[in-house]
């Protein structure tokens, strides 16, 4: 029934003739870059990412009672009312993060941004229990949760010793961030974060268009051999999902540590140079969406791994510039 085919997120029916005539902006001739994201896993990577555990007691309770930080469940065929979701913090910015693993990024986002509402997404229950675990107790404890490894130049290994090339006066901004005093709500930590504990790509067909300010997609599983490249987040009909749910002139993010899912990403956004702008040097502005290290990138960079980022700005459907 419906309401089965919204909770596997199913996609809606959409024209043909619109998608076919957008699809032409991101299509190779060789037909390596048409393939449909399949958002089911193989077995071996539910097993090797521990996707069927189901997490500690406190993060399955967690998981069940904070429903007043879920992203609510809607009828298929619906969209998300993002005024109503956010009435608390009137906020007119709502960002999405697509894959936000155990929170680090998502919460200190939150927290540094009280102004900006914001989504995260992602599949893996556990890390879904723990974000909701963490939420929960900063809430009791009336302060936000402190865990998080904030970014600075000088922890990065792969520009920490190129003294010739940093920007000393930069670094040293970045080095205020481990004291400054964010402004989060303090009476309300959270109240302007939901979780979606779904595929955040099976999720834009749920928001409105024209919706998000950023929607960042982080350390998302490279699936680096090319017989698993379907399973790839980002694809030439995810992208095209994901400028329809941005504003014009809003920012789309990725961070990887995979140099074939870069080249991947990278290749495919070629295609829409009338759709999106590619931003120069996105590390340089690294920490206004991406101010965390989280477990899993410094895992990375302990085994010799780089973290590349790439960001663009959404172009009207024409390709014109925003008016804003």
């Amino acid at each position: 029934d419906k309401v089965e085919k919204m909770m596997k997120c199913e996609p809606l029916e959409v024209d043909d003739s619109i998608e076919e005539q957008r699809l032409e902006t991101v299509k190779e001739k060789d037909g390596d870059y048409e393939i449909k994201y399949n958002d089911r896993k193989p077995r071996w990577w539910k097993q090797l990412s521990s996707y069927s555990r189901r997490g500690s007691k406190a993060q399955q309770r967690a998981y069940q009672t904070m429903q007043s930080h879920k992203l609510p469940a809607i009828k298929y065929g619906e969209m998300h009312d993002f005024d109503e979701i956010f009435k608390s913090t009137k906020s007119k910015s709502i960002w999405l993060e697509v894959g936000c693993g155990q929170g680090d990024n998502l919460l200190a986002n939150a927290e540094f941004h009280p102004e900006i509402a914001i989504i995260g997404a992602d599949v893996h229950k556990p890390s879904v229990g723990l974000s909701l675990l963490r939420i929960e107790k900063a809430i009791q404890d009336g302060k936000y949760w402190n865990g998080y490894n904030l970014y600075t130049p000088c922890k990065d290994p792969f520009i920490a010793n190129d003294e010739e090339d940093r920007n000393i006066s930069h670094a040293e901004d970045y080095d205020k961030c481990d004291t400054i005093n964010h402004p989060g709500n303090k009476d309300a930590p959270y109240c302007n974060l939901r979780i979606f504990p779904g595929d955040g790509i099976k999720l834009l067909q749920y928001i409105p268009t024209s919706s998000l300010s950023v929607l960042m997609i982080t350390f998302p599983d490279p699936f680096y051999k090319d017989r698993y490249k379907e399973h790839r987040v980002v694809q030439s009909h995810t992208i095209l999902d994901i400028h329809r749910v941005l504003k014009p002139g809003g920012r789309f993010h990725v961070a990887t540590d995979h140099p074939v899912y870069h080249e991947w990403v990278t290749k495919l956004m070629e295609k829409t140079t009338n759709l999106f702008i590619k931003l120069n040097d996105p590390s340089a502005h690294r920490t206004s969406w991406l101010p965390v290290i989280s477990k899993y990138e410094q895992k990375g960079w302990n085994e010799d791994r780089k973290t590349f980022l790439l960001s663009w700005e959404a172009l009207k459907e024409n390709g014109g510039c925003s008016d804003e």
